[in-house]
């Protein structure tokens, strides 16, 4: 579908350059900077609505001026072998190459972003649109001096100040285009963020709170009571009181300390293994350096939620878990001994944990999975 809606906007584009190069040889006037204009106006719309960087808008106007004189010349002598009528002739060569760059521009987005996996996804400063606006303002400029300097047979005429006082208007709309596009997608990319971090606040609330969660925990609570071991059960009260209250101070907090994440970890850790005390084990290998960079709240825990959700494991095969840390990434890693009986699951911890990296810094969640192991590498920002 995006595709299609791409194809419709580079349509439109040529159908317009088309009509003004016909209209333009027909009045015997200069089609060149309003050519140059649409080419550019078509280059920044289609990058930003694939969301590629502002930097790459840049060269891609730089390119797509030098390769698109160079087509449309080659468009202009083949089309000269069929069609004699030279406003004709003229008209659809532009058509083709306007087609041609369109199809080409579109064709390097998708390449730069199979390069760079978040290309898309960086929003943009306003000190980067003024490196795309600088870039179609040296441009165009250059297009007008040579435009003025060959019209005038080498020297600057009184009509060059009218084309730049024109030129100047084109090119502020150009950068209205620009800024408003960008604002616009920012406010969007905002919004969005904030919708994803509520479904995964909800979402983990949600897990933390449902029936089974409480039912096994009192259940735990109760057996510990009956035997009198008060000071066992008080221990649980305390790492399950413990659980709430780092959920509810970090409710509002995008990004968390990896040591407080690891001690939220553990702590539900040591709830389950109050249920499974040879069944559970976990290994950590975590550079000191590393517990001060930050991550998601909730992510560890949410992947060893789903470790012991998926997986079947006794005392005589426990299911270990071991995090690990390399200094860019929190490798959390388990082997696999998958339940007979499936449990439910809608995907939905995973995701989120996904996209609230995407939301926060453009980073990618990798999992693998093998017959032996699962594992989830999680960026350290």
């Amino acid at each position: 579908m995006e595709k299609v809606r791409t194809g419709w906007l580079i349509l439109i584009f040529a159908l317009l350059h088309f009509a003004t190069a016909a209209v333009c040889r027909m009045l015997d006037a200069d089609d060149t900077m309003l050519l140059t204009l649409l080419t550019m106006t078509l280059t920044v719309l289609i990058c930003l609505r694939e969301r590629i960087s502002l930097e790459f808008i840049g060269l891609s106007i730089v390119l797509v001026n030098i390769i698109g004189y160079a087509a449309g010349t080659g468009f202009a002598a083949l089309m000269k072998l069929f069609i004699s009528n030279g406003i004709l002739r003229h008209a659809i060569s532009t058509f083709l190459t306007t087609e041609m760059l369109g199809w080409m521009i579109y064709g390097a987005t998708k390449i730069s972003f199979a390069k760079s996996s978040h290309a898309r996804r960086q929003l943009t400063s306003d000190f980067q649109v003024r490196w795309i606006i600088f870039a179609v303002g040296l441009i165009y400029l250059i297009r007008v001096i040579i435009n003025v300097w060959s019209a005038s047979g080498g020297q600057l005429k009184e009509t060059g100040g009218d084309i730049v006082g024109n030129s100047i208007a084109l090119l502020i709309f150009v950068a209205d285009i620009i800024f408003i596009s960008n604002s616009t997608r920012k406010a969007m990319e905002a919004e969005r963020g904030k919708a994803n971090k509520a479904r995964f606040q909800y979402m983990n609330l949600k897990q933390q709170v449902n029936p089974h969660f409480l039912f096994n925990s009192l259940n735990v609570l109760d057996a510990l009571v009956c035997d009198g071991t008060k000071e066992e059960a008080s221990t649980y009260i305390h790492k399950l009181a413990g659980l709430y209250r780092y959920m509810l101070r970090n409710e509002g907090e995008e990004l968390v300390s990896l040591s407080d994440e690891l001690e939220y970890a553990r702590m539900y850790l040591a709830l389950l293994r109050v249920r499974f005390p040879e069944g559970i084990r976990m290994e950590e290998d975590i550079r000191p350096e590393d517990l001060s960079r930050m991550v998601v709240p909730c992510s560890v825990q949410l992947l060893l939620e789903n470790a012991t959700k998926h997986n079947a494991f006794s005392a005589s095969e426990p299911l270990l878990i071991r995090i690990s840390s390399d200094n860019n990434t929190l490798l959390i890693t388990n082997n696999l001994r998958l339940r007979l009986t499936p449990s439910s699951s809608t995907g939905l911890g995973l995701k989120y944990i996904r996209q609230q990296y995407l939301d926060h810094s453009g980073a990618e969640v990798l999992v693998q999975k093998s017959d032996a192991e699962f594992s989830v590498s999680l960026p350290l920002l």
